[in-house]
């Protein structure tokens, strides 16, 4: 029996394996195509990129990756910014010392972002419920557990758009939004992009497979100008905020932005960056978000120029960002996603831990630049 399952396990450890291996050789051929492809552009040769991803990979950690994203390859870029970027563990050490661990682990659920950013009075999209088959409630204290209570809430809304999140997702992972429509045969949910209706039945099977439950909240629309930008996703800038005894200042952010037929602006559903300038909040370039990161003059569905635009409502958005850092307690270290609403900003989600140094570099100033005191002790 014992050799049996020996050579059942055989095939299965060679095609994990093989697997394996062809992920990392699909990686390499494209880190090469991108290298090879920066150096044509004018950018630094060859020889010089892939001997400073050795250096920076023995030397700081840095993986070959991180080198793309970081855009090291231009010409322009200093040796020592590149050398003060921050590695996978520098990146854990500056969140550890930001952060408190217990304390940021309870705040990373949206139910309690959610709670916090509402008993301080800040702007946020408004929480309907939690749907759970068990232990689901409304916002105004009724149940939220089956398909009667569902259409009782959606009947009841002031709008005809809702959506739908997990507690404690990430990357836009399992967001849904709908239309609602009255039909002949009662309520039925449209989906913005597709334009498939569903049953309200047929939603609540859907939710009713998370463990934890599904989030209900209002869709929250965005300014035109976003809008215009690119209409199916919500886009939202990405706001680095940091607390030290000085108080809390904006240090970095960066616009994101869907492609069409995407609901969400995330990097993983092919969205792009706009990056911009913190103080005024000017649009100074848009790139892809791919590996070769790209410069794009237009957004490749609407054709949208945004580089020598400012964002709307950008001084709000500023003191909102550094607001909301001081109402988290013992956090001194967040990545905030602002929607900028037709009335100005609002707090989308409150990122404690991710999204990672990856994110980070976007703001293109070394974390050991950004914070000088949590890094003091490292040789320059």
């Amino acid at each position: 029996m014992a050799v049996l399952l020996q050579e059942r396990k055989a095939p299965l450890v060679i095609r994990a394996f093989d697997t394996l291996v062809g992920r990392r050789l699909r990686l390499g051929k494209e880190i090469l195509d991108v290298v090879h492809a920066k150096a044509a552009a004018g950018e630094l040769p060859v020889w010089r990129q892939l001997g400073e991803m050795l250096v920076l990979k023995l030397f700081r950690r840095q993986t070959f990756r991180f080198y793309l994203y970081g855009r090291f390859w231009r010409r322009q870029m200093p040796w020592r910014d590149k050398w003060q970027h921050l590695n996978y563990r520098e990146y854990a050490h500056l969140v550890d010392c930001s952060n408190d661990r217990e304390y940021r682990r309870g705040f990373g659920n949206k139910l309690v972002q959610k709670a916090l950013l509402s008993q301080r009075g800040l702007p946020t999209p408004r929480l309907l419920g939690l749907f759970h088959p068990a232990h689901g409630w409304r916002a105004d204290g009724g149940a939220l557990c089956t398909e009667a209570d569902l259409a009782s809430l959606l009947r009841e809304l002031d709008d005809d758009h809702f959506a739908c999140k997990m507690p404690d997702g990430y990357g836009g992972a399992n967001f849904l939004a709908f239309y609602l429509e009255n039909t002949a045969n009662g309520l039925r949910l449209r989906h913005p992009i597709s334009g498939e209706t569903r049953t309200i039945a047929d939603l609540c099977r859907q939710l009713s497979a998370l463990p934890q439950g599904y989030l209900i909240e209002r869709f929250q629309r965005q300014h035109p100008m976003l809008a215009e930008f690119n209409p199916s996703s919500l886009n939202t800038v990405r706001a680095w905020v940091y607390q030290n005894e000085q108080g809390s200042r904006l240090v970095g952010a960066y616009l994101r932005v869907g492609r069409r037929h995407a609901l969400t602006d995330n990097i993983s559903t092919g969205g792009m960056v706009c990056l911009l300038n913190p103080e005024t909040g000017e649009m100074t370039e848009l790139l892809s978000g791919d590996l070769g990161i790209r410069p794009l003059n237009a957004h490749p569905d609407t054709g949208f120029k945004p580089v020598g635009k400012c964002l709307p409502f950008w001084p709000e958005l500023r003191a909102l960002a550094e607001q909301t850092l001081l109402s988290f307690p013992r956090m001194h270290l967040t990545a905030l996603d602002i929607a900028i609403g037709p009335d100005g900003p609002l707090i989308i989600e409150v990122n404690l831990e991710a999204p990672g140094q990856v994110g980070l570099a976007r703001i293109d100033i070394p974390g050991r630049q950004l914070f000088p005191e949590v890094f003091a002790d490292h040789a320059a």
